[in-house]
């Protein structure tokens, strides 16, 4: 995880040039952007801009080390897209004015993982839970982080 991590952001030529291949011909720009996002923190953006924006593909550092994959807009993370925590854990899915929202995966460097929908930020609706050997410990409904309702007699 950390060598992919690594190997886009710390080499940003290896993921430029996928960006340039993939995107580049789109008409939209390739910029690197410094975004202070709702806390105040910079974020460090490469990708597509346009009027001075993320918008569309792009990548981006946290002063943390955390980094995101994916698509913007109007300097937020919206739609599909990948963080990667600086211990390791992931999410994969939907995002919504930066936050986890919509279809999602979770998955922690322990092998457990949250599969199912979340909004603003937080479990909500229907999700299941594995453990690292992939048995499913919790399937059922979540409400913000909460399990709360079981489909079936564990």
């Amino acid at each position: 995880l950390s060598s992919k991590v690594d190997s886009l952001l710390t080499n940003r030529t290896i993921y430029s040039d996928s960006l340039r291949a993939n995107y580049g011909g789109s008409g939209t720009p390739l910029r690197t952007l410094n975004i202070a996002n709702a806390n105040g923190t910079i974020i460090h953006y490469y990708g597509q801009v346009f009027n001075n924006k993320a918008e569309g593909q792009g990548s981006a550092r946290w002063p943390s080390g955390d980094v995101y994959f994916g698509n913007w807009s109007d300097n937020k993370r919206n739609g599909i897209g990948t963080f990667i925590w600086s211990n390791g854990n992931q999410y994969e899915g939907e995002f919504v004015d930066d936050q986890r929202h919509g279809e999602g995966t979770y998955a922690e460097t322990n092998g457990q993982t949250y599969e199912g929908n979340w909004a603003n930020n937080k479990k909500n609706g229907y999700g299941k839970i594995t453990n690292r050997s992939g048995r499913v410990v919790l399937e059922g409904e979540f409400k913000d982080d909460n399990f709360v309702y079981s489909y079936s007699n564990w």
